[in-house]
């Protein structure tokens, strides 16, 4: 996803481009602002397609319409390369769930997003280089033009340990109350719709949490056992849920 406006190199923070001494620092300031572009596009189609989602609510879900403006919203606060992931994992996780409906269109529609979930994540790795190549050269600026703090190498492994760690939680929260209410009402009673709201919501959560873990893993943040236990306990509940798809 991108918009393609032609005057970035201005716009970023760092060297300026007169202030670029080769080909080489150019090209960087030009990847970077590419980048710039990507991200801001991808948060604005994330945003509109989460309220989309959030409209339509009886055909389509809102649980993965909230989840789509949350990271809508992230792209304007993060602007990393390590966004790149995010927007792969949460591509792949939507392919898989519409295979799960074995519905010939949604079949072929998760092909593509499968296709553009590879695509997206090989962007990780160009835009990746750029970016620490971007950041070599901004530090080498003076220190009245100090480089700007990077707030998801800070952030991220905290945040995705927090997501996981709560989605595993509600989700097994989750399955207690149904059974709960399962003997209750000696299986005959019908479920709350708020229950699946939260499995939806719960679940997102879960995506969330192994997404930014996974980007903190292949970003090298630290602390990097947050992103191993985000990654862990992120896929513990996506495995639960493919597992309960299937008994269902």
């Amino acid at each position: 996803m991108t918009d393609n406006p032609d005057n970035q190199l201005n716009n970023i923070e760092g060297p300026a481009p007169e202030q670029a001494d080769s080909q080489s620092e150019i090209g960087t300031l030009a990847g970077y602002a590419k980048m710039l572009k990507e991200i801001r596009s991808w948060g604005f189609w994330s945003i509109g397609l989460g309220i989309i989602h959030m409209i339509g609510s009886g055909f389509l879900s809102a649980p993965w319409g909230i989840m789509l403006i949350f990271v809508g919203l992230s792209s304007f606060l993060f602007k990393s390369s390590s966004m790149f992931i995010i927007y792969a994992v949460t591509l792949a996780w939507a392919a898989l769930s519409n295979i799960s409906g074995l519905d010939l269109t949604w079949v072929f529609f998760a092909l593509f997003q499968l296709y553009l979930s590879y695509r997206v994540f090989r962007q990780f790795g160009r835009f990746r280089k750029v970016e620490k190549e971007f950041h070599k050269l901004a530090s080498s600026e003076t220190e009245e033009n100090p480089p700007p703090p990077d707030l998801a190498a800070r952030s991220f492994p905290w945040i995705g340990s927090l997501l996981s760690c709560s989605s595993i939680t509600g989700f097994v929260v989750l399955i207690i109350i149904t059974f709960v209410i399962l003997i209750e009402t000696e299986g005959l009673g019908t479920m709350p719709s708020y229950l699946g709201f939260l499995e939806g919501l719960t679940v997102n959560f879960a995506v969330l949490g192994f997404s930014v873990g996974l980007a903190s893993l292949l970003s090298s943040f630290r602390p990097k056992w947050l992103g191993i236990i985000a990654i862990i306990f992120g896929a513990l509940t996506l495995l639960i849920e493919i597992g309960l798809l299937f008994l269902v």
